[in-house]
């Protein structure tokens, strides 16, 4: 439930889906637009500009397309936030490959690929109806 939690992405399955043929020459955007052609596929709809129902959740598509496994991602409750060890990463959806930014990332952060992550593309079910929450108790 994006109100009460977050999810949280190892390092490790970003710089394999960075590496990935096909996803790492992508920009977010672009991975959003297959994100929803499969939502649809799998019986999801849009209902309003922004609104989805009916669908899978977003993890499951991305472990259905080969994006993640379900074990790259965590669970952890905005009460235990404090207590994690995270990065949060801000990038250009549009213009930003995801090879080309973790390329960045290695280059800056030796820790990178035993971090945990939080991306918005990624961590915030970008169908679920209460995904802005997830926003607003994080601020």
């Amino acid at each position: 439930d994006p109100r009460q939690e977050i999810l949280l992405v190892n390092g490790s399955a970003i710089k394999e889906f960075a590496k990935h043929p096909r996803y790492g020459k992508m920009t977010s955007h672009e991975i959003l637009d297959g994100l929803k052609a499969e939502y649809t596929r799998q019986g999801g709809r849009e209902v309003v500009e922004g609104g989805w129902e009916g669908g899978p959740t977003q993890v499951k598509i991305m472990v259905d397309l080969g994006m993640f496994q379900g074990s790259d991602f965590t669970k952890v409750k905005f009460t235990d936030l404090q207590r994690e060890d995270y990065g949060v990463w801000t990038y250009c959806w549009a213009d930003s490959p995801w090879d080309g930014m973790w390329a960045g990332v290695e280059k800056m952060m030796w820790f990178a690929v035993r971090h945990r992550y939080w991306f918005d593309i990624f961590c915030l079910d970008q169908f679920n109806p209460h995904k802005m929450e997830t926003i607003k108790q994080s601020n």
